[in-house]
């Protein structure tokens, strides 16, 4: 039986090597053209509470949390959800994340 099992694999690995179709191997193509953006960066002189820039560090205002809470897998534990975190900048503006309800 092991004599039939070994010519089995034998004949099932050189139908595989004989069959193999070897690719060529393709060219190199150098490196990309040099391009030049089209984006437009925000001169700093523009820039008020709503460009989006946050200057750190953030120091923690306030924090508000959601009803339902976080549960791990066993039931054993439940983590308070944060809803919401209202921060103050180093320049003195207000910046707020909002957190979306958990599962």
């Amino acid at each position: 039986m092991s004599k039939d099992l070994t010519d089995a694999l034998d004949a099932l690995s050189r139908r595989a090597r004989e069959s193999r179709v070897i690719q060529p191997r393709p060219q190199p193509r150098g490196a990309a053209p040099r391009k030049i953006s089209a984006a437009t960066p925000v001169a700093a002189a523009q820039s008020s509470d709503s460009s989006g820039s946050i200057a750190s560090p953030l120091t923690e205002v306030s924090r508000e949390y959601h009803s339902n809470a976080w549960r791990t897998t066993d039931g054993l534990f439940e983590f308070p959800a944060i809803k919401k975190v209202t921060m103050t900048d180093a320049d003195g503006r207000t910046v707020v994340f909002n957190f979306s309800v958990p599962e």
